[in-house]
């Protein structure tokens, strides 16, 4: 799992730090830019679903582009192709990752 995987040079994990002030993708990018911000973080591991990932990482990486980040993506057990939510979700994060695309190339 990712806490046991990315481990500093003592052996120990680093940190680990959830956010829960956002209440959506751009709101996350803001509450991870002053976390990294504030404690001076040179990288860090953001962790999503896979079907988020795109679209997350676009946001972050625009907040913070001098800041190393790692991918690591998470599966959720319920979007999988032959489930009616994969198709619906999918859909949804195409087009919102569309309309980010649009809005960040405009800035």
């Amino acid at each position: 799992d990712i806490y046991n995987s990315w481990k500093n040079g003592s052996g120990r994990p680093c940190c680990v730090e959830l956010g829960y002030d956002a209440t959506d993708t751009a709101g996350n990018a803001v509450e991870v830019q002053n976390w990294v911000q504030t404690n001076e973080i040179e990288s860090f591991v953001l962790v999503t679903s896979r079907y988020h990932m795109p679209r997350a990482y676009l946001e972050i990486r625009r907040a913070l582009p001098n800041t190393e980040i790692f991918k690591h993506v998470t599966d959720s057990q319920d979007f999988e192709p032959w489930k009616g939510r994969f198709y619906s979700l999918t859909f949804s994060e195409y087009n919102k990752l569309l309309i980010q695309w649009l809005r960040l190339s405009t800035l």
